[in-house]
């Protein structure tokens, strides 16, 4: 806290004045402005005011502004008493603000992680199987790494300040536009704060543009203002211990868990992934659920699959299907790898492309049976007829099952997305930055900011067919 400020609340608090009395503020002025998504506005002042050792509180204004009704009132109410000491403390827990918000001041340490480490498991259990309902449960490798990362002093500080102080938990819309702002006036000088937009309203921050992390100022305040219709009063309420514990779990979970838990499922399917070893080197397994270009959001587990025999940065991008607690055959990568390969390694511009920079690479789509997947067909063959790219509109599902779908990527890891018909039609479906393989967005009249549905068809060579 700053000198000027220090010296200001030290004075508030501790001069005396003839009487021998505390020196007390006047008056305190409560601006509580909230305005929601769908036009409602609500505005209102109070004013709490010093008078025979109590302090009067007062409705100075009130605009209620939604649902297409407008209700104004500029006369003053009196709406009931605070109390000089609760006003005191509104001081005090100013002048002893915290730097941040710490899992102690939640209600919450390190060593309970520590002691009840099981119980926190099972809360990240329930909210993990709120998203994926039908799932066969983690296997022991994922619960050894989530139950580490539950008691990691650095992941419960840094869920803490994820999520409470970057707005995870204010209830109401955008609170940035929605501020209390509080004076508290004295005879001869004014202190100012503002709230902020995370949890119970923090940080408040002063003029001089400091921040105040104390949960208190919120309780005081929360404990003055009337019920109303804004939404600045029930933000400053918080949660219950409860809701605290399992927010910060959740965050811990998403933040140190999630991604590496994804990774670690394949523990979970030892024997169907053993069945592809020997032949194919397997590598970068994540558990996926999802909707894609090629997915309606299927559970599967997806991995990077490159046949030992093959020589060049040419692998497939294997998804299989979750089917109970196995995964879909494999049958199908094992029978049609080798045409899907054969096929691409007749296109010599491809060929080419590869072996002129070694970090370029092609990935071949493999979803369950076939490259293209029953989505992908779907687009192809024009049966969704409000999807976009749609390059093979009218072929049957024969045709389609013999079509190999990838993604070229050039040296800088950028892809673009291509189909190779069993009659050797090379067409790149889209791209999402200015160029793909050698063409630019002025070669294909085509151009940004997202994704370039070029449907544009090259012969073996790599020349564009008109």
């Amino acid at each position: 806290m700053n000198l000027r400020w220090l010296s200001l609340l030290l004075l508030c608090l501790f001069c005396e004045n003839t009487n021998g009395q505390e020196s007390l503020p006047e008056k305190i002025v409560i601006y509580d402005f909230s305005r929601d998504n769908y036009g409602g506005m609500y505005d209102y002042r109070y004013a709490l005011v010093l008078k025979k050792g109590k302090y009067d509180l007062i409705q100075e204004y009130l605009c209620e502004f939604g649902f297409r009704k407008e209700k104004k009132k500029t006369r003053s109410k009196t709406l009931g008493e605070v109390s000089v000491a609760s006003i005191k403390q509104l001081v005090e827990e100013i002048v002893n603000s915290k730097d941040t918000l710490t899992i102690n001041e939640l209600g919450y340490d390190y060593k309970w992680f520590n002691e009840n480490n099981d119980l926190a498991l099972d809360i990240a259990r329930k909210i993990w199987v709120s998203r994926w309902p039908d799932s066969p449960g983690w296997n022991t490798e994922q619960i050894d790494f989530i139950q580490k990362q539950l008691i990691n002093p650095v992941n419960i500080s840094d869920a803490v300040r994820r999520r409470f102080l970057y707005r995870g938990n204010v209830t109401m819309h955008n609170p940035e536009r929605n501020p209390l702002r509080v004076e508290i006036i004295y005879s001869d000088s004014t202190m100012v704060i503002e709230s902020g937009g995370n949890f119970r309203r923090l940080p408040w921050k002063t003029e001089d543009g400091e921040f105040l992390y104390n949960q208190e100022i919120s309780t005081i305040i929360y404990n003055i203002l009337p019920q109303n219709r804004g939404f600045n009063k029930r933000n400053l309420k918080g949660l219950s211990d409860k809701d605290i514990l399992e927010s910060i779990i959740d965050q811990i979970y998403k933040d140190d868990c999630e991604s590496t838990v994804a990774s670690l499922a394949f523990h979970s399917y030892k024997r169907e992934i053993d069945e592809l070893k020997g032949r194919y080197k397997l590598w970068s397994f994540k558990e996926e659920g999802s909707a894609s270009y090629n997915w309606d959001g299927e559970k599967r587990l997806c991995m990077f699959v490159k046949d030992t025999n093959e020589l060049r940065k040419i692998r497939f991008k294997l998804c299989l299907a979750r089917e109970g607690n196995s995964l879909y055959s494999r049958d199908s990568i094992r029978l049609k790898s080798d045409y899907c390969l054969k096929l691409v390694n007749q296109i010599p511009f491809l060929l080419d492309y590869l072996d002129e920079d070694q970090k370029r690479s092609i990935e071949i789509s493999f979803d369950n049976s076939n490259s293209l997947s029953e989505k992908m067909k779907k687009f192809q063959s024009g049966e969704n007829t409000w999807a976009n790219g749609i390059c093979l509109n009218g072929k049957s599902e024969s045709y389609l099952n013999r079509c190999v779908a990838f993604i070229l990527r050039n040296e800088f890891g950028n892809g673009s997305n291509w189909l190779i018909t069993p009659d050797l039609d090379v067409i790149l479906i889209y791209y999402q930055h200015t160029s793909a393989y050698k063409y630019t967005d002025e070669d294909f009249g085509l151009s940004g900011p997202s994704i370039r549905y070029a449907c544009q068809h090259f012969d073996l060579k790599g020349n564009l067919i008109e």
